[in-house]
């Protein structure tokens, strides 16, 4: 079978696609290809629900909406998008084809009619119709890195390498200057005290505010490497993700999952100012599962630190093998995609000898 990806340049979408698609490649043979939409700034708002809901041809709008070339591409048989504005494209490229559509992600429901699976990182949503759960995935694997430093007590931490992954500013949180002056004091503190080897990485959303709290550790010697987000990153640098621990910010789903993934003791960091949303319900499902501690940045001190990271043995959390698990659970979700999970085989018969 052929799989499209529809991939921008948010490595929190592309990334939950390629989950899915390595979960469904456990269940049946798959091949995935990506696929590019060019958005332009009239392929962004409301201009391509009004040509999908009119039922434009979807060759016509896929060309002058996104620059798809369709003539070059190969009919596929399922297409994977994540991000609301991979919905239209995906779905377009899906009614071209006569493909099934699988969403990966938090939806908004304005297209849910067309959708022949939902994997959802909300545990309520699970139970409407074509939904699957699956925690956020990311194609991270523990095995990727080595075995990581036992951290048993707060003794453990001197000499530690410790990452700092930082997201940024979104509907539902608010960073203040606070915030980032309580992380770089944090970091200096337990750096002199601690003799803690600090990395940090930053997203596409993180603040300049942030960056130049981290440029200034850099400068003092507190911070020992700050990677900066570049576009062509595929995802969260492994160099940081298989460090002895990780703090990250709870607003980047996507980084708390593959730092949950990597098989380190992980704290989620929660901003100053965050308003109720669905993410709140994922975020804590991830946290639960894995046994992460969510604690307020305002609130976060050495000693609790200390014993959020060295609290225990970090629980194995991989969202694909819980996705391919669900998924073999619902052999009607598998059918509506096309595809035939393998059968065990038959048991034995007993025979008796003459």
């Amino acid at each position: 079978m052929l799989v499209y990806i529809v991939r921008d340049n948010r490595p929190g979408h592309f990334r939950q696609c390629e989950g899915v698609a390595s979960a469904l490649a456990r269940i049946a043979p798959l091949e995935v290809r990506n696929v590019f939409p060019n958005f332009h700034w009239f392929s962004r708002r409301i201009i391509p629900t009004i040509a999908y809901r009119l039922h434009l041809p979807a060759s016509l709008v896929l060309g002058l909406l996104y620059d798809f070339e369709v003539e070059t591409l190969d009919p596929p048989d399922i297409v994977i998008a994540s991000g609301h504005r991979n919905v239209v494209p995906g779905l377009l490229i899906a009614r071209l084809f006569g493909a099934r559509f699988v969403y990966a992600g938090i939806h908004d429901r304005r297209y849910l009619d067309e959708m022949d699976m939902v994997v959802t990182p909300c545990p309520r949503d699970a139970y409407e119709p074509r939904h699957v759960y699956a925690p956020v995935l990311n194609p991270v694997s523990r095995k990727d890195f080595p075995l990581p430093r036992r951290l048993t007590g707060p003794e453990d931490l001197r000499g530690a390498r410790l990452g700092l992954m930082l997201g940024g500013e979104t509907r539902t949180h608010r960073f203040t200057t606070r915030d980032w002056r309580q992380l770089a004091r944090l970091i200096a503190e337990t750096r002199r005290d601690l003799g803690i080897e600090w990395w940090a990485t930053t997203s596409r959303r993180t603040p300049r505010a942030a960056r130049k709290f981290l440029k200034s550790l850099v400068k003092s010697g507190d911070l020992h490497k700050f990677i900066e987000y570049d576009p062509a990153m595929p995802g969260s640098p492994n160099e940081v993700l298989g460090l002895d621990g990780t703090l990250v910010t709870e607003d980047s789903m996507a980084m708390l999952s593959e730092a949950l993934t990597a098989g380190r003791p992980v704290i989620a960091l929660k901003p100053s100012m965050v308003w109720p949303s669905r993410q709140d319900e994922a975020v804590t499902a991830m946290a639960a599962m894995a046994g992460t501690p969510v604690i307020p940045i305002s609130e976060l001190t050495v000693e609790r630190m200390a014993a959020a990271l060295t609290g225990g043995e970090p629980v194995p959390f991989e969202p694909i093998e819980v996705l391919q698990a669900n998924l073999l659970a619902a052999p009607h979700l598998l059918a509506a995609l096309g595809l035939v999970p393998p059968h065990p085989p038959a048991p034995a018969l007993a025979t008796k000898e003459s």
